[in-house]
């Protein structure tokens, strides 16, 4: 798809990351981060994924933003990333018939990914923007609120989900948690058999899994 800059309102608060040398990359974009080996940024149309479905979790994942610059392919360089801001993407008509405000929105045209297209998202998982004006079945675009995950919920490493934990930084669960000091995991755990099977505790310094009650 040409450049297109799809930007309405808001601060866009831009970031200027490195996009992958072979990508040709188009003024509104939806650009995921590849954390594998190259991190870099690159178009949604090759995320990775057995299917559309694992594509747009993929996608989801990684979110960046929105391109607000161009780079042509086989070019070293970086893009602008808009990583907040309301846009306007094309939403065929055909995957899913009128949109209302507040439902969230996935990548792609509701049968293949896509670099500047969206449709309904199945799930959360999926969830890239949120729709911040309703559109009808037979409009062709529709406004949305980018969800990146820089700004958001943390940018994972890899379109398949790995999270990146900061050294010192942890997940909790409820009074329990994993933290990373270091290379090495330092878990909190319950210190008797919480009777939930597949739960972790520990026994005396022994990490046990649980067999329920």
């Amino acid at each position: 798809m040409a450049n297109q800059f799809r930007f309405v309102r808001g601060d866009v608060r831009a970031v200027s990351l490195p996009a992958y040398t072979a990508d040709a990359v188009e003024i509104g974009d939806l650009l995921w981060w590849d954390g594998i080996d190259s991190y870099v940024v690159r178009p949604a149309s090759v995320v990775g994924g057995a299917n559309y479905t694992e594509k747009k979790i993929n996608l989801a994942a990684a979110f960046v933003g929105v391109a607000l610059s161009a780079k042509a392919a086989n070019t070293d360089g970086n893009v602008l990333v808009a990583t907040e801001g309301d846009f306007l993407f094309a939403a065929p008509s055909g995957n899913g018939k009128a949109f209302e405000v507040g439902q969230i929105l996935a990548g792609g045209n509701g049968t293949a990914m896509a670099n500047q297209a969206v449709s309904k998202a199945d799930s959360t998982a999926e969830a890239i923007g949120v729709i911040v004006a309703p559109k009808s079945t037979s409009e062709s675009a529709v406004y949305c609120r980018i969800l990146s995950r820089l700004s958001h919920l943390g940018l994972h490493t890899a379109a398949v989900g790995t999270l990146r934990i900061a050294d010192g930084a942890g997940i909790s669960f409820g009074p329990w948690s994993l933290r990373r000091n270091g290379d090495n995991i330092i878990a909190s755990l319950p210190t008797s058999n919480p009777g939930v099977d597949g739960a972790l505790w520990v026994d005396n310094g022994t990490v046990k899994v649980s067999a329920g009650s």
